[in-house]
């Protein structure tokens, strides 16, 4: 990137591949699932079948190797359990393949500290790599140039004893996965649960736990979860060392990049002599046309980034582009969410957030417009942020924030995690709009009030506990059973009557319980309960289900309330239906997993909330009293004809007619006096 290297894996093709991609389209659709044995990687015949024999019947989709099953098409190779050790570079992928392991820490394959491990390069074969971990290797543990898929599921990419490898241009090259295309129709990339650690190199001209450059003139996108990235070391001047790595160009044509990476740890990032050193870069030095880069981040930990002086831009979260031609441009991108960043040090000056114009630099004539936008949720331990975290959420200057970060370790999961310590500021930090719904580990978001920021988030209070779980206001203590043997009430949280999001028609005397269950069998559906204590009656209250992303309530259907008692205190028990996936599970998903906010609801008075016990009592005040007034002087008018008919009659009609006897006849409200009615009863008696 720097010195305008045009980085490119240069994978020559054999004869043999030649002749193999001439029958792709006769190849038979069924695919054929080849297990391999640990040991020594040999070409052998031995009757054991090796991965090397493997790879190589699945590219010729032949029996070349009579000690394995031949390719078939869309074929499988299942790795044992144990470690298989490289004798010489595994055969590059030319066909259509999963490598399917049985866990990072069942199968392994060990590079013998010199040996390529998985390359690909083909433009119609679709990639799998899972549940395997690459120690030791030369080069990268997952390498390739042209694909129409790439999927990697939980791989360990374990760099100690890993050396450079000379990418076939001259370029040394170290690190988890790197990926360069050709110009063909780039590949759907998608990495989950992906770790990468421990790199050390004096020769490397780049390194990177992940690297991904796109194609010539077309859009490469790329799907990156749950990956950390920790411990790379270099002594390599003037090199390029970064965590994650997104990038529309290195030098030379016209490339395009759009990605978003989600749940990503980077810590222990270490340049010796001030190589460009980045947590999260997004890179485009473009030669022959426009370019466009666009990377989101949403909830990472970074953490202990270091190098010397570096004239580029070297930080955290860095962007750095330019373009050699006259008038032509690059133009980039990183957004960030939830990103916690903290103790990071170029040429000794913290520095989290950095860009970098490097059209002149590099002798171009061209420019480039870089920004680095936050979607909220952000924070720093430094100033170097304050010009773009901007939303009302962030925080930047945060001293004391590595200090709230605990130690990399197995939190749970598949990947090591960075956890939130006691009284950390990322602690309901986030913003949850947007937010993976799990944190790295598969913990749902939110636990608390709202979201963590970082790739952690944090457990609160179990309320499956035999002790429950108080409210922090009132005391009262909230408990609740897993539905089913075997499934698991992973977290939850109280959030407390004074904090809840305002229902305009009820309230929460004894707040909202925000709860995750996990190990039920997905798209099934669970009998939930809970028990709140209280000495209220139940038939005070209905259940209601708060929404957090659409701030709404509603009554959930069904559900029964029962007054029963625990610990040898009075309840309330709430019992209630929830499907996974259906509409009252908030993560939308059929995966095994609920998530459902809800509580115990007292209407409210219509003084209390609107004010319209008082606007009513005035209103019909004043109607009586205007009925009064009008009914008073309706009958002052009919009486008076009553006391000039006397006067001529001396009958003495007016004195029988009362005020009583008035309102009795009179029709409300159209004040119409029977007057005839009256004076015949009246002359009848």
């Amino acid at each position: 990137m720097l010195k305008n290297h045009k980085i490119q894996l240069n994978f020559a093709l054999s004869f043999l591949v030649l002749v193999c991609s001439f029958f792709v389209a006769t190849a038979r659709t069924e695919a054929a699932t080849i297990s391999v044995s640990a040991g020594t990687d040999t070409k052998v015949t031995d009757s054991v079948c090796r991965l090397s024999e493997a790879i190589e019947n699945i590219n010729n989709q032949a029996q070349t190797h009579a000690d394995c099953a031949a390719g078939t098409g869309n074929d499988v190779i299942q790795l044992p359990t144990g470690t298989i050790a490289l004798s010489a570079d595994l055969p590059m992928l030319t066909r259509s393949i999963t490598i399917q392991g049985s866990g990072t820490d069942r199968s392994i394959i060990n590079g013998g500290g010199q040996y390529f491990v998985f390359r690909f390069n083909a433009p119609t074969g679709g990639f799998v790599f899972k549940d395997l971990k690459v120690r030791s290797f030369g080069g990268s543990a997952i390498m390739g140039q042209d694909a129409k898929s790439i999927d990697i599921k939980n791989i360990e990419a374990d760099g100690n004893g890993s050396i450079s490898k000379d990418m076939g241009d001259g370029t040394t090259f170290i690190g988890g996965f790197a990926f360069i295309s050709s110009g063909v129709e780039p590949p759907q990339i998608s990495i989950d649960d992906f770790y990468a650690h421990d790199f050390v190199s004096s020769d490397a001209v780049f390194m990177a736990g992940v690297a991904v450059m796109g194609p010539n003139n077309k859009m490469q996108t790329v799907i990156g979860r749950n990956i950390t990235i920790s411990n790379l070391v270099s002594t390599t001047p003037n090199g390029q060392l970064i965590g994650v790595f997104s990038t529309a160009g290195l030098g030379g044509g016209s490339r395009s990049m759009a990605g978003t990476y989600e749940n990503i740890t980077v810590e222990n990032i270490e340049s010796m002599n001030g190589a460009n050193v980045s947590a999260f870069a997004l890179s485009g030095v473009i030669g022959g046309g426009d370019s466009t880069g666009n990377i989101t981040l949403r909830n990472a930990t970074i953490r202990n980034i270091t190098t010397g002086p570096s004239p580029y831009a070297s930080g955290a979260v860095s962007v750095v582009g330019g373009a050699s031609g006259p008038g032509e441009h690059f133009e980039g991108s990183i957004k960030l969410q939830n990103v916690v960043i903290a103790n990071v040090s170029v040429g000794g000056t913290s520095k989290s957030c950095s860009k970098n114009d490097i059209s002149t630099s590099l002798g171009g004539q061209g420019s480039a417009s870089l920004s680095i936008e936050s979607l909220g949720g952000n924070i720093s331990d430094d100033k170097s942020c304050n010009a773009y975290f901007k939303h009302a959420t962030d925080k930047t200057n945060q001293t004391k924030l590595k200090d709230t970060l605990g130690k990399l370790s197995n939190n749970g999961g598949v990947v090591p995690t960075i956890p939130l310590l006691a009284g950390s500021l990322a602690i309901d930090a986030g913003i949850c709009e947007d937010a993976p719904a799990k944190d790295a580990r598969g913990i749902s978001r939110p636990q608390g009030v709202t979201c963590d920021s970082g790739a952690f988030e944090v457990q609160q209070a179990s309320l499956s506990s035999p002790e429950g779980s108080p409210d922090p206001v009132t005391g009262k203590k909230i408990f609740i059973d897993a539905p089913i043997p075997g499934s698991v009430v992973n977290s939850a949280s109280i959030i407390p009557a004074t904090e809840a999001e305002a229902d305009s028609s009820h309230e929460y005397p004894l707040g909202l319980v925000g709860f995750t269950v996990e190990g039920i069998p997905s798209g099934s559906t669970q009998t939930m309960n809970l028990y709140f204590e209280t000495d209220a009656k139940a038939e005070e209250f209905v259940a209601r289900k708060y929404n957090q992303s659409t701030k709404e309530y509603r009554d959930i259907p069904g559900a029964v309330l029962s007054n029963e008692t625990r610990n040898g205190r009075p309840v309330i028990k709430l019992s209630y239906q929830i499907t996974d996936g259906g509409e009252l599970d908030l993560d939308g998903a059929a995966d095994g997993s609920l998530l459902d906010p809800v509580g115990l609801a007292k209407p409210k008075s219509l003084l209390a909330s609107t004010g319209t016990t008082t606007i009513v009592t005035s209103l019909v005040a004043a109607v009586l009293i205007v009925a009064v007034i009008l009914v008073n002087i309706d009958y002052r008018r009919h009486k008076a004809p009553l006391i000039e008919l006397d006067k001529q009659t001396h009958q003495n009609l007016a004195a029988n007619y009362t005020f009583w006897h008035h309102v009795k006849v009179v029709t409300i409200p159209t004040m119409k006096y029977r007057f005839t009615i009256v004076l015949d009863k009246k002359t009848t008696i």
